[in-house]
């Protein structure tokens, strides 16, 4: 005879997806799945998307869109922000998510020295030359080569606005470009740079606080 009582029965709990207003307090952070080839097709993605916001996400933030054309690629199947002919994927993606009642933000982002020439069909460039990491021919960034990025990052965001994303978030983990700058095992040493991102100029200091607010 079954002893087992009511309450410890396990029994499948229905999951249910609504349109419908609810209270959304779950944030779904990025991840990339490697669909699509060398440029993830939104027809791909979206759904992927979709899912979590109708899943009951407040927010969904899309995996790294790779900043520039020269070696801000993680991997070869990995969206792309650095030209105006990848808005109208950008558009599907960011609809995906705001159609199922989500806020939709962009991540975006540079690999820095954690990539490879293969994956870019250019040399990595990171904060320090690197001939032990990830690749071995990693190019050390000087001063114009860290503004011209700076760029890529102001432009891929500015897409991400005209796309209709309602914000963009800032990789700076995980041993990419950013995070070169800021971790004492890879921020440059010598030369023009040294101190790592304490000796980078905020661009005139149009904010009128100079480096140190800079950093804030």
């Amino acid at each position: 005879m079954d002893q087992t009582s009511p309450a410890q029965t396990p029994r499948a709990l229905p999951l249910k997806r609504s349109r419908a207003p609810k209270p959304r307090r779950v944030r779904a952070g990025e991840h990339a799945d490697g669909r699509g080839g060398w440029q993830p097709s939104a027809k791909r993605c979206s759904p992927i998307y979709a899912d979590k916001a109708l899943g009951g996400a407040a927010m969904v933030v899309t995996e790294t869109f790779h900043v520039d054309d020269e070696a801000s690629r993680f991997t070869i199947v990995q969206p792309s922000a650095f030209h105006d002919r990848f808005l109208p994927r950008m558009s599907s993606l960011c609809d995906a998510i705001a159609n199922a009642g989500s806020v939709a933000i962009a991540q975006i982002g540079h690999a820095g020295r954690q990539t490879t020439f293969g994956a870019n069909n250019h040399a990595p460039a990171g904060a320090i030359a690197d001939s032990d990491g990830p690749s071995r021919d990693c190019e050390e960034l000087d001063l114009p080569g860290i503004e011209r990025i700076i760029g890529s990052f102001a432009d891929a965001a500015g897409r991400a606005k005209t796309a209709g994303f309602q914000g963009v978030e800032i990789h700076a983990g995980n041993g990419y470009l950013i995070n070169q700058f800021l971790s004492p095992s890879s921020e440059p040493q010598i030369g023009p740079l040294r101190q790592g991102p304490r000796a980078i100029p905020d661009r005139d200091h149009r904010d009128g606080g100079g480096p140190e607010s800079a950093r804030r």
